[in-house]
């Protein structure tokens, strides 16, 4: 996960931002970047190791959650992606699947993170925060809703694997 430089709202224990944040990419990170950004609802399988999924994005939306509570960091609002991970490939331990891989990114390079907050009124379903369980041939898919800067459009939605494979979906 990349080392956020604007935390609005405090750090986590682990580094990550408090309700999500707008971040700059990993320095020095080794990652293999999908050469055209996708189109929303296409797939795309990724192997890191014996782990093989295959994701997707099929919407953005912003702003989102209108009567959800406001973000707590001023110039802020909510968006959300909706995407599926499907583990493909049995690797004798059950895949595990959350909303970290994913970020919002910005035409000046910034990046938004997943929030942690959950509201009632944010897009439904909910794709997991913590670490879920998938079995290999199952899907999950849901909405994952992020604290980005108010009136800025993310360009892409990016999804980073464990071992630094990043694939984007283009936002237009």
């Amino acid at each position: 996960m990349p080392t956020p430089t604007f935390c609005p709202n405090g750090r986590l224990p682990n580094g990550n931002c408090a309700e999500g944040a707008v971040a700059n990419p990993p320095a020095g990170a080794a990652a293999t970047v999908s050469a055209v950004p996708l189109k929303f609802g296409t797939s795309k399988t990724v192997v890191a190791g014996s782990d093989q999924v295959k994701v997707t994005v099929f919407a953005y939306r912003q702003p989102t959650a209108k009567s959800a509570p406001k973000p707590p960091s001023p110039g802020t609002e909510w968006a959300s992606i909706d995407a599926q991970v499907c583990p493909t490939a049995a690797t004798g331990e059950t895949p595990i699947v959350n909303d970290t891989p994913w970020l919002l990114v910005y035409a000046d390079g910034t990046m938004a993170e997943p929030s942690n907050t959950g509201y009632g009124q944010f897009d439904e379903p909910g794709f997991p925060m913590a670490d879920r369980a998938v079995p290999s041939g199952r899907c999950v898919r849901g909405w994952i809703t992020f604290v980005a800067p108010a009136g800025k459009r993310a360009t892409m939605v990016e999804f980073q694997w464990t071992d630094g494979t990043v694939v984007d979906w283009a936002t237009s």
